[in-house]
């Protein structure tokens, strides 16, 4: 569900000073809320005048709007970077089966394409077993 957020303005003049960021719309996002924080803009239209009790208040809210933003952003690029790096990683796993099953297979004289799915579909050997195999492999290189 998407939030409310009041587009922040400058306690002097009342301009706006900020836009909303968004994520763009992916094939993960089910729903929810895709703000990732403000894009300040630049602006000085009281810079040096003296400032009121009530105008150093919402320029400290601002500024702390502000870093809490750059933080945020900060953990959105990190997400974004494991993510990136588990789509790789899973394409891999996608690669190593299609090794497998037919690339490998090809010019085998012992395992010859389709005889994987055979000894599955016969029961020689289960796909649990090749993957507890593939598992415990693994584990030996981490």
């Amino acid at each position: 569900m998407a939030v409310y957020r009041e587009t922040p303005k400058c306690p002097f003049c009342d301009e706006i000073i900020a836009k909303g960021q968004y994520l763009p719309p992916n094939d993960n996002m089910i729903c929810g809320d895709s703000f990732i924080g403000w894009e300040w803009l630049e602006h000085d239209c009281k810079s040096g005048i003296d400032l009121t009790e009530d105008q150093k208040e919402k320029l400290g809210e601002i500024s702390v709007q502000i870093e809490n933003d750059n933080i945020r952003k900060e953990q959105i690029k990190i997400q974004n970077k494991k993510n990136n790096l588990k789509d790789l990683i899973l394409a891999n796993v996608g690669d190593l089966a299609s090794d497998l099953l037919y690339y490998d297979r090809k010019e085998d004289e012992e395992l010859s394409v389709g005889d994987i799915e055979r000894a599955i579909e016969d029961g020689v050997i289960t796909l649990d077993e090749i993957v507890d195999k593939f598992k415990n492999e693994f584990k030996t290189f981490t």
